[in-house]
Order: structure tokens, then sequence, then C-alpha cells
């Protein structure tokens, strides 16, 4: 009876349905998995294999931004098209490979396509699990970052186990599993702004405030004397009069609220629950408009604000840092590898690429599973930041960095057919460090984007936040890339001289670490000052 009581919450039905729906979505990791077979098969030239996973993130990245408005419009549209896309996408990908079709445009467009539609599944997720439970929203939404981080390491098993080698039965098998996965996000994600979910971004917090009056102030930690709960509206900056404005203690951080509204009615993204009975269709139109209007002020908002250009380059620089490393593992591996034959070290050169792809996947797993409730620890017990994960991260990235580096090709062992297992060793603890932060930084920055800027667009905020991936994933790879080729041996066309193959590389991620590490600081004290003068006035 008390499951089938929980069960039928929609917050719970959509939590979820929403986690099922990121372990569908987040099948691009898997392009690994598939890649050299699709490429050999379909005879496309090394050359241009970059641009296929290029593909990828433009559809992820670049257009992450439209995903974010069409969820912030109606998430189970989102799930939707994702799903539709989704099946399209693989079905291509599938007819390509079994009619050895050499169309890079063909494949790059479906790529491109798989690559949206896994944001639009993703996006959908996060903001539901974020904006239905505010109170926990670090931990709720860390569940479905986590899932989608998982996804390929799953699907990568599972494939191999029921098709072996078997590639075309492999993509019909993804685009009807994955397409099904997100069709249940149609059916069940659904975001309900509850009256707690309502909060006022930073953004707004000090403009309001100094425009409190004398009276409304010494109302701030006053006790409501309705039995109503107030509803928070971030995109309106003035009273209607001070006795409808209401200040509850259980909202400290965000003092300013307006209007009331009973515990048991809260409106979605895309219908309004009738507060009254005598609600019609007029009142339904008029309340879409305005959160569609509230929404687009609250992007045209953000986007004014120095602040989110600071959380923008953060993001952007630890996400091309860590899918740099994540995307090019391999070479590391390689590169200090002394001498490759075709026999037994081949072999034992591919296992341990793909012990560190699987150490990637469950460290980065980890690392966004933890974050969520780590960062509510931090807010809701200490009183701290958000942002102090974002600490962590870069100094976890930065230590990795600094131990890459010291993996000094001058104990290298004797036996030139074998990898140096000290070596190899610091590899593995790179790749768990790196990938640790990995996912601590993707897990905890949509609860700061939504404390940051409010819960109006957010989806269409974080999307345009991650864009900037794409420019920094290709900085940072094309860096080692040209390395590696610089310091190749010109007969055999490899670097393997260890950690002097990709010295430049790693000590411009250094740098970078650093720089990121002074502008969290930086905005941390910031925000901390603001809270501070807030509190005085």
């Amino acid at each position: 009876m008390n499951l089938r009581r929980v069960l039928a919450d929609p917050r719970v039905r959509a939590f979820i349905g929403s986690n099922i729906v990121t372990l569908g979505a987040g099948t691009p990791y898997l392009y690994s998995y598939y890649a050299p077979q699709l490429i050999e098969r379909c005879n496309i030239p090394i050359s241009t294999t970059s641009g296929l996973s290029l593909s990828l993130n433009i559809g992820s990245s670049l257009f992450g931004f439209i995903a974010g408005m069409i969820v912030d419009k109606n998430p189970r549209v989102a799930c939707l098209i994702g799903s539709i896309g989704t099946f399209i996408a693989y079905t291509i990908l599938g007819y390509c490979y079994e009619y050895r079709i050499s169309n890079f445009f063909l494949l790059s467009l479906s790529l491109s396509l798989l690559g949206f539609c896994s944001v639009c599944g993703l996006y959908s997720a996060v903001t539901c699990c974020t904006i239905n439970f505010p109170k926990y929203r670090g931990t709720a939404g860390a569940f479905p970052v986590s899932l989608y981080a998982l996804s390929g390491l799953v699907f990568s098993n599972l494939c191999p186990f029921f098709f072996g080698t078997d590639i075309r039965n492999t993509f019909r098998f993804l685009s009807i599993v994955c397409s099904v996965m997100l069709l249940i996000g149609a059916l069940t994600i659904v975001v309900l702004k509850t009256p707690n979910s309502m909060e006022i971004p930073e953004y707004e917090l000090s403009s309001q405030a100094e425009a409190m009056t004398p009276e409304l102030n010494s109302q701030i930690f006053a006790e409501p004397k309705e039995p109503s709960t107030p509803i928070l509206q971030p995109s309106i900056s003035k009273f209607s009069s001070p006795r409808e404005s209401l200040l509850s203690p259980k909202s400290a951080a965000n003092p300013l609220v307006i209007h009331t509204l009973d515990h048991r009615q809260f409106s979605t993204f895309d219908s309004t629950v009738p507060i009254n009975s005598y609600q019609d269709s007029i009142d339904h139109t008029f309340t879409d408009q305005q959160n569609e209007k509230r929404t687009v002020n609250s992007v045209i908002v953000a986007l004014k604000d120095y602040r989110f250009y600071i959380h923008f380059f953060i993001l952007a620089t630890l996400q091309g840092i860590g899918q740099m490393y994540i995307y090019s593992v391999g070479y590391i591996v390689q590169a200090n590898t002394e001498k490759i034959d075709i026999g037994g070290t081949s072999a034992k050169l591919e296992k341990m690429q793909s012990l560190q792809v699987s150490i990637l996947s469950l460290m980065s797993f980890s690392g966004r599973l933890v974050s969520g409730p780590i960062s509510d620890i931090l807010v809701k017990r200490y009183r701290c930041q958000r942002l102090w994960n974002i600490i962590f991260c870069s100094l976890l990235t930065l230590f990795a960095s600094w131990m890459i580096l010291s993996n000094s090709s001058t104990h290298r062992e004797t036996d030139t057919s074998t990898l140096n297992t000290s070596n190899y060793s610091t590899i593995s603890y790179c790749s768990m460090l790196f990938g640790l932060g990995f996912g601590i930084m993707f897990g905890s920055f949509p609860s700061i984007i939504a404390e940051a800027f409010g819960s109006e667009g957010f989806s269409t905020i974080w999307g345009l936040s991650t864009s900037g991936g794409i420019v920094t994933v290709k900085f940072f790879a094309s860096l080692l890339g040209n390395e590696l080729s610089h310091k190749a041996d010109s007969l055999t066309g490899i670097c393997q001289e260890g950690s002097p193959c990709y010295t430049d590389t790693f000590t411009t991620v250094r740098y970078s670490t650093v720089l990121v590490l002074v502008f969290t600081l930086a905005l941390m004290f910031n925000i901390h000052n603001k809270s501070k003068k807030n509190t005085y006035n």
C-alpha cells in the first residue's frame, strides 16, 4: 500500500522515468565501441575520422541550447523528439554499415542527430529532477547525470554479450531499446512548479534587496500571517503592496516572495493545474504566455550578467580538459609502449586501453553520483557554496596533470615488447582522477546554474553553458594531436617516449586549471560578499 502511494506521486514517477531516459540517452559514449568497425566497413579515410567524433559534439554541445529551449517549452515533447531522432540515427548508421555506404556527410548527420537527441533526453531528465526536488536538487539531479555517464559502459557490455561482433544487429538493438527508453520520458516526465521550486535567482537578490523599503526590511524574518505558502516569481521585482509580500524563514537564501498558493496546488511547464474550479481555457492560455515570457526574460537577464560568462568559462575549460583525456587516453597508453608487435603486445595494448575507458566510465559515474549529495550537505549543513565541488574538481585535475607529467621515461624497462608497468599504473591513477573530477564537475554544475539564474529557462541556460565545450574539446584535442604528430618517430609514425610525447599539452592543462581555480575563487568571493551585504541590509 505504501509503495502504491509513493508511486502515485507524479514526482516519483517522473524521477523514475528520468533515470530510464538518461540511461537510454547516454549512448553517444558508446561511439568508441562501434566506430572502428563502422569506419573500416564504410571505407572512411583515417584522416577524416576525427570529423565523425566532432559531429557528436556538434549535436550535443553546439545545438544543446536548442534542446534546452524545447525542454523549457515542454520536456515531454523533447523526449518524443529524442526518441524518434535516436531511432532514425541508429537506423541510418546500421544501413550505412550493412550496405557499405561511404558517405561521410550522411554518417556525420546521423551522429549529430544522435548527439542532439541524447541531450534532449538528458536536459529533460535533469530539469525534471532539479526543479521537482528543490530542497535536494543536487542529490536528485545527480542520479540522471550519473546514469547518463554509465550508459556507455552498460551497453558496451550488453551488446557483445548478445551479439558478439555483429555490429549490424547492435545498431538494430540500440535503435529500438534506446528509442523506447526515451519514449518512456514522453509518458512520465512532468516538471512541477511547486512553491519551493520557484526560487529567486542570485542575480535578482541584490537588486531587489536594495529596492526594499524599511517596512519590508523589518518583515524579512517574520512568520507569515497566512496559512498558505508563498510562491516565488523571479521575473517580478516589485510588490503590489506590503501586505501581499510574505517572507518565509525557510527561504532565507531567497527572502523575497510574492502572492500565496496552497501547498496542494502546483503548475507544470506546459499546463497549469486549476487553482480554483472557475478557471477556464483563457486562464490557461494567459498562464502559458506568462510562463514563456518569464523564460525568455530569465535567459536574457542571465546573458546580460557577467557571472554567466564566468560560469561559462569554468565549465567549458573543465569540460574540454576532461573530454580530451577521455577521447585520447588510448594514445597516451600507446605513447608509453616502447614497441608494438603484431603478436601479444598489440592485443595487450588494446586490453589496457579498454581498461582505461572502463576506469574513466566508472569514476565519472561515481563522481556524478556523489557530487549531488555532497553539494546538498555543503549548502544545508555547513552553509557553504556548491562551488566548493568545482574547487575540488579543479584540484583533482591539477594533481592528475602533474602526475602524468611526472611519469618519466627514464625508468622504462629494457624489454621493448611490453608496456612499462610503473608507467601504466600511473596512467591508471590519472584516469581515476580525471574521471572523478569530470564526473564531479558535471554532477555539480546543473544545480549551480539553477541556483545562480533560477528555475525559469533553466534548460536553455544550461544548454548555452555547455555549448563552449565544443571549442575547448577541439582546442585541447588538437593540441595533443599536433604534439604527438610532431614528436612521432619518423619510421613508425608513433611517439613512444612516454611523458615527453605530451608534455606541452598537459603543461597547458595545468595552467588552464590554475586559471579555473582563480576564476572560481573570485566568483565565490563575489557571491559571499553580496550575500553578506544583503544580510546586513
